[in-house]
């Protein structure tokens, strides 16, 4: 699709969870997605897309650990379910709000969608907590958290306990914010768009009858004794004063979350991996979007219906140079069954980027988060060093395989995972889905400069393709019957 998305070709498919004969959830709740979905866009003003890569460019805007972004611009405006957010709470006028409508004493379940182009963005709601409970399309134990870090493609449900006691027509602010700040001023955000919480009498569905009145928490964070919690943080540490001067924050990475229902014994791999099946892979920008050093030369044709894939290029690739091959690069897996561990780093400097790695075919367990070297602010001050990297290739185990890799039934699984700045995720799978799968970056530029890597997955036991799809046709019939008699023959 290249850009098509960022320019509104999406939408959102929800698919609820199979009724069970007992509650999943100590406590009820709304679930109405029509109603209460916040499918999110970044539009980027001016954007400056020939600095990509530049190190010789001073940016305007960083994470605020110090790491950079993969775009500058002016400033970013936030849409939700197709429409432009205000930029202010306090002038929204009535026809550019999008207000979600909660009655005092119930429980709603949210769904946030980040359907962004690049951007990561922080979600809050003044004086409310939100309570965790799916991301990825996996029920977890229910978390409570003041702020919500939702990186590119990333999905996060959370439970909205409505308040006893409030006035119909008290509206609250939805904050969704930019993570990026100013490189000099962690308090200067890149972009602040808003949507609304409005409390209503239960008897108007829409927007109330009575007059509302805007609620504004102002110093959300500002008492040291009881910091506010971030959750999916990209950081090791949250940086000082982020969105406002004296504020404090305690991070928390999706590792805080627990699968719901546990993963049944053997359909989970385990914590250690045989050599054989542990794989490296660096992220890294330059004016290409690069895996290992290499560009992804995107084929004419389909890997999954090529005999031979020309120009291609299999893992692990010789490069003396960062960014001077451009191949169809891939990596094979050939075990089928065993646990197998992908090493996602963003090491490179001088300035590394925080990634959002999606896999197709899998959900995968997070297994280990590594981060960068901090100062007393959180900045960064030097890349993990549980790995070294080459000049070009791949990176390797510095000293071992390090501790804290950890597997086990509750283990939290998504599709698509940060990959911090300077640091490292370790996620783990099992090879029993044999077909050819696509790996990469998230970032529109990223991935459409070349940021990706086609996975063989034990590729001759995948069944084939229907026969149309080897020719130009109109016609196009794959029947449930053929597609079972073909996977149970494993052709």
């Amino acid at each position: 699709m290249r850009y098509q998305r960022d320019s509104g070709l999406y939408g959102a498919l929800i698919v609820r969870e199979a009724e069970t004969p007992f509650p999943i959830f100590s406590e009820t709740f709304e679930d109405q997605p029509e109603r209460k979905t916040m499918a999110i866009l970044d539009t980027m003003i001016n954007p400056q897309t020939s600095f990509m890569g530049r190190t010789s460019v001073l940016p305007r805007y960083c994470l605020p650990d110090g790491s950079g972004i993969p775009v500058q611009f002016d400033y970013i405006q936030f849409q939700m379910n197709g429409q432009r957010l205000p930029r202010r709470a306090s002038f929204a006028g009535l026809n550019s709000q999008i207000e979600f409508y909660v009655v005092g004493g119930k429980n709603y379940r949210f769904r946030i969608i980040a359907a962004t182009e690049e951007n990561i963005f922080v979600i809050s709601i003044d004086q409310h907590k939100m309570h965790v409970m799916a991301t990825d399309g996996y029920l977890v134990k229910p978390f409570e958290t003041d702020y919500l870090v939702v990186h590119v493609s990333e999905r996060y449900d959370f439970i909205l306990k409505a308040k006893e006691g409030v006035s119909p027509g008290s509206k609250f602010p939805i904050r969704i914010q930019s993570l990026a700040v100013l490189c000099n001023d962690n308090t200067k955000l890149a972009g602040e768009s808003y949507g609304f919480l409005v409390y209503t009498n239960g008897f108007v569905p829409m927007r109330p009858a009575l007059r509302e009145r805007l609620i504004v928490q102002n110093g959300r964070c500002n008492d040291k004794s009881n910091p506010c919690k971030v959750l999916n943080c990209p950081f090791g540490k949250m940086p000082n004063d982020y969105s406002n001067p004296g504020t404090y924050m305690t991070c928390f990475n999706v590792l805080a979350l627990q699968l719901l229902i546990p993963t049944p014994q053997g359909e989970y791999p385990s914590s250690v991996v045989d050599r054989k099946n542990e794989f490296f892979f660096n992220f890294h920008q330059t004016a290409e979007g690069l895996i290992n050093g290499i560009k992804f030369d995107f084929p004419e044709e389909p890997i999954l219906i090529s005999k031979k894939i020309i120009n291609e290029c299999a893992y692990p690739v010789r490069c003396n140079k960062i960014g001077r091959r451009h191949c169809r690069h891939t990596v094979y897996l050939e075990n089928y069954g065993s646990s197998t561990r992908f090493v996602l780093s963003s090491l490179r400097l001088p300035v590394p980027i925080t990634h959002p790695i999606h896999m197709h075919g899998h959900s995968y367990f997070i297994a280990k988060i590594g981060y960068p070297e901090y100062d007393e602010s959180g900045r960064i001050t030097a890349p993990n060093k549980d790995l070294k990297l080459p000049s070009c290739g791949h990176a390797t185990w510095s000293d071992g395989t390090p501790g804290g890799i950890v597997v086990n039934s509750t283990t939290v699984r998504k599709d698509a995972i940060i990959v911090p700045a300077g640091g490292y995720v370790a996620i783990h799978l099992l090879q029993k889905n044999p077909r050819w799968w696509f790996m990469h970056c998230h970032i529109d530029y990223h991935l459409n400069h070349g940021m990706a890597i086609a996975i063989g997955e034990n590729p001759t036991m995948a069944s084939t393709p229907p026969d149309p799809l080897y020719n130009v046709t109109e016609e196009f019939c794959f029947t449930l019957q053929t597609f079972l008699l073909k996977e149970s023959s494993n052709g």
